[in-house]
């Protein structure tokens, strides 16, 4: 609680401080110039390009006699820094002619005033919405700090160059520390992110060193050249500070990158990533700016627009974490870096032309600094088409987005066809209808016949037609789907209803239409070859006495099924039940966004409650698929946990006994498993086919043997009606559960006749004689 009354404390002193240097910034015009005296006379020494007093006639070597009408030597920022600041009127001698210079009626605000304050704003607007939109990130706070820091410094400027001494202090304080707020936000980030603590006691030690620092500005004394020179020590140590924090920093990312990437291979990646924003967000201002001025004075490139550069690395860090795309980071810079390739070319050709068509001297600095707006202008322009494009598709490219959607509809249907004569209800309808074609047809050519699977307006005589006949007079369009020994299969459709060709969209989403089906035919011709042939080895399950010919065949299967079943479960908790819970999450955020203006609220909460159910079902699922629990509660505790589930939902009561748990238990992984089948698929059948009120199944264990008893007063089976088979079904079936007797070396017996009820038995050796 008193962490956050601090901060909010902060937050408010900084808004008063933010306030008092728009006040300065509105109230005075900018017209810094420095004097400085000889002979006790005071003359001006050096003019700024860009001060407003230019304009008032003022030139350099002019003598200054007063200042708001009192001595030169007792104006403040004269006092401290030798320059005229917060001047009202100036009384200026010039070849022995005096004369007053009012400040009223010039302009107090600038385009470099402008640049401040919205880079300021734009800072703090960032670093509320990085604080509220990404709190559940310890770095994301940080890196909340480094954009109020260098807000506090835009918008420090406007007042820092009017001589506010409020202004130099904190413009000078958060010059020095934006290296410092930055080195903090990336060893937390490392450590967040990647897993690599690094100690960080140090830092708080920094940061009392700059403010207390800094705090040494307001001394002043009475020697006017012994504040001006403390006031340039101050101004290069800022200077000197910042490029030095900005290269530790770099040497840190060289160390951290070195040391761990054995050990952290995936950071290597983002670790050199880091470094190259970093070096593109520091560079600029340094090598231009800052480098410049300490060693000739002057700046290359004004420091108001080499400061912009260093919100690219903070805001490429927004960018990745608001997107979630940290462990991108190397795919987002290969794409960073091909539109700054691209946009080069263009930038500088708008460069160039602009002193050619005005036919006016330009400054190489402000061509360097219109190029490099231009170049971060079309790169960032660049960069955004993709997420533009795929944003606003439905709007540019309605066709595109319509055909798109259709493709993933398509698709999701292919994966329920198990048969070729579905491919007519739920594929050719939705090709003809999305195409918006007469008609169309698939064609199965055999050896000797052909078969038509046809939709829409078209004859069949013309679609065999235009297969036997390479000229294709009835002008159908023919695409070979697969190919292989028993049958060739083709896709034909008529002309579209406004007899006109397809168009190049169409034809595109048509092709990738035919090789998804083409893949779905194929695979249902292989799974049907397959199926005939197990549906044809099963049919030969032999009796008790020759099981063990076949023992093998089982044994196979029951791991096939087993690992299959494995996966499914696998794939339904990792994806399936994932994605709902990130949908539930969704809604619900949106229910809490939206619950005043949304009138369906009622309908939404239900909604999140069928979720629920979707969810408990799909787990269900998950478990009769995998049962774990069979290792880590045992057999006859997963059964009763199963029973207890399924009581409910169940259209009959269920009674489940066992004795002897503790020779039941003793039995191998392999045989648990093999008897929460058999118990499985009894209570599916009954479900399914008794139309019991009641069933018993009991197991029990002594003697050496495991006997199980299933019992139902249902409708039974009647002597003639044939058993189902259902290889590798999601319900094996009784002859699978004869199987899973056999394999076990057991004996079974059914009792059953129609309307009588259904009762099973089975004998196993429980030590001797198994191969299961």
């Amino acid at each position: 609680m008193s962490n956050k009354i601090i901060y909010r404390a902060f937050m408010a002193f900084l808004f008063i401080l933010q306030c008092w240097f728009l006040l300065i910034t509105i109230k005075y015009p900018y017209m810094d110039f420095d004097v400085k005296q000889v002979d006790g006379k005071w003359f001006v020494a050096k003019i700024d390009d860009t001060s407003l007093i230019l304009k008032k006639g003022l030139h350099i070597g002019d003598e200054i006699l007063k200042i708001n009408g009192e001595p030169v030597e007792q104006h403040s920022s004269v006092i401290r820094w030798s320059s005229v600041d917060q001047a009202d009127e100036i009384t200026v001698k010039r070849n022995g002619e005096s004369f007053v210079l009012t400040t009223d009626h010039l302009p107090k605000f600038t385009a470099h005033d402008l640049l401040s304050i919205v880079g300021g704003f734009g800072c703090f607007a960032i670093s509320i919405l990085i604080s509220y939109g990404l709190k559940n990130y310890l770095s994301a706070k940080y890196l909340s700090h480094v954009f109020l820091t260098i807000g506090m410094t835009f918008l420090s400027l406007g007042a820092s160059i009017r001589g506010d001494l409020i202004g130099k202090l904190a413009l000078g304080t958060g010059l020095v520390m934006v290296p410092v707020v930055m080195m903090h936000f990336l060893i937390v980030f490392l450590k967040e992110k990647g897993q690599i603590n690094l100690k960080y006691n140090w830092i708080k030690w920094i940061y009392s060193f700059v403010l207390s620092s800094n705090i040494l500005q307001f001394s002043k004394f009475n020697n006017i050249e012994l504040n001006y020179l403390i006031h340039k020590v101050f101004f290069t140590y800022e200077l000197v500070m910042f490029s030095l924090g900005s290269c530790f920093i770099i040497l840190f990312l060289i160390y951290v990158y070195f040391k761990y990437k054995s050990t952290h291979p995936y950071m290597s990646t983002m670790l050199k990533t880091i470094g190259f924003f970093f070096a593109l967000s520091i560079f600029p201002i340094i090598c231009f700016s800052f480098a410049t001025k300490l060693i000739f004075n002057l700046e290359w490139i004004k420091s108001g627009y080499s400061a912009w550069f260093i919100l690219i690395f903070p805001l490429s860090f927004t960018y990745l974490l608001a997107t979630k795309k940290i462990y991108d980071i190397d795919l987002v810079v290969r794409r960073i870096i091909l539109t700054t390739a691209v946009s080069i070319i263009p930038a500088l050709i708008i460069v160039v032309m602009i002193p050619l068509l005005y036919s006016y001297k330009v400054e190489i600095s402000h061509m360097v600094i219109a190029f490099i707006f231009l170049l971060v202008l079309v790169s960032i322009t660049l960069y955004s088409l993709e997420y533009l494009t795929t944003k606003l598709e439905k709007t540019i490219f309605p066709r595109r987005h319509y055909l798109q959607s259709s493709i993933k509809k398509i698709a999701k249907k292919l994966g329920f066809i198990s048969s070729f004569k579905e491919l007519k209800e739920l594929v050719l309808q939705d090709i003809i209808e999305i195409l918006q074609v007469h008609g169309g047809a698939i064609i199965f050519e055999y050896s000797d016949s052909i078969e038509v699977i046809s939709e829409g307006e078209i004859l069949e005589s013309e679609v065999v037609g235009s297969i036997n006949q390479k000229g294709n007079p009835s002008d159908l369009l023919v695409f070979e789907l697969t190919k292989n020994q028993e049958y060739t299969s083709y896709l034909v459709l008529t002309r579209k209803k406004t007899n006109t060709y397809l168009g190049s969209e169409e034809t595109q989403w048509l092709n990738l239409i035919i090789s998804y089906l083409s893949i779905s035919m194929e695979n249902l011709y292989l799974i049907r070859k397959m199926s005939n042939k197990l549906e044809h080895l099963a049919s030969q399950v032999p009796s008790e006495e020759s099981a063990n010919e076949i023992a093998w065949f089982r044994k196979l299967m029951f791991e096939l099924q087993e690992k299959e079943r494995f996966r499914i479960a696998t794939d339904l908790h990792d994806t399936t039940m994932q994605d709902l819970f990130f949908l539930k999450r969704k809604l619900s955020t949106l229910l809490d966004k939206y619950s005043d203006d949304w009138q369906e609220s009622e309908q939404a909460k239900g909604l999140l409650e069928y979720i629920d159910i979707i969810n408990m079902n799909l787990r269900q699922s998950c478990f009769e698929l995998h049962p774990y629990l069979l290792q880590e509660l045992g057999l006859v505790r997963t059964i009763d946990k199963l029973v207890e589930l399924e009581r409910s939902t169940l259209p009959f009561m269920i009674e489940f006994k066992y004795t002897g748990i503790e020779f039941i238990e003793s039995c191998d992984m392999e045989m648990k498993r093999h008897l929460f089948r058999v118990f499985q698929e009894l209570v599916n059948n009954a479900k399914k086919h008794s139309n019991a009120s009641r069933i018993l199944f009991s197991i029990g264990a002594a003697n050496g043997k495991l006997t199980i008893l299933y019992k139902d007063d249902g409708v039974g089976i009647a002597p003639e009606q044939p058993v189902v088979r259902e290889i590798g079904g999601t319900h094996i079936g009784l002859e699978q559960i004869k199987s899973r007797i056999l394999s076990m070396r057991g004996l079974f017996e059914i009792n059953s006749g129609k309307g009588s009820g259904m009762l099973f038995s089975a004998v196993i050796p429980l030590k001797e004689g198994r191969t299961a």
